[in-house]
């Protein structure tokens, strides 16, 4: 178990971080007095009374790609994932359940991008390769 510093070794080493972080204008102006650091308790702020979002199960995950899965528009696609998804691990985890490679750099809309692809995207173009059409009007390749 890590041993906590001295809260006034602590508070030394932030102070001096933050002077290091100041501009050579901003030292100035302490140096001439026309600006002063000051310091301040503060109550902490709780990030916990914030509203959660909780992400879906799997099965929710299962029955946006079965939808997914009978679209032949993929802007209608875009549409429901959009609508259904909430945060970046709901776009993850429909990603993860196609096999689609991912990264943490990769954008939410670059990962919506990869399952549209991955769903309507793949079956459109299979389906023009194989010369087949679909009697659904909005069809796209």
């Amino acid at each position: 178990m890590k041993q906590k510093k001295n809260i006034y070794i602590e508070l030394i080493e932030s102070f001096s971080s933050f002077l290091k972080t100041l501009s050579t204008n901003d030292i100035n102006d302490l140096y001439n007095g026309n600006k002063q650091v000051s310091f301040e308790i503060k109550e902490k702020r709780n990030t916990s009374n914030k509203t959660k979002v909780f992400s879906f199960d799997e099965f929710t995950a299962q029955s946006i790609l079965n939808e997914l899965n009978t679209l032949n528009n993929r802007q209608e696609g875009e549409v429901i994932l959009k609508e259904k998804c909430n945060n970046r691990f709901d776009y993850e985890k429909i990603a993860s359940m196609l096999d689609i490679p991912f990264q943490k750099k990769d954008t939410i809309d670059r990962i919506l991008e990869k399952i549209i692809e991955g769903t309507i995207g793949f079956r459109l173009r299979s389906q023009a390769i194989q010369g087949q059409k679909n009697d659904t009007p909005n069809q796209e390749i």
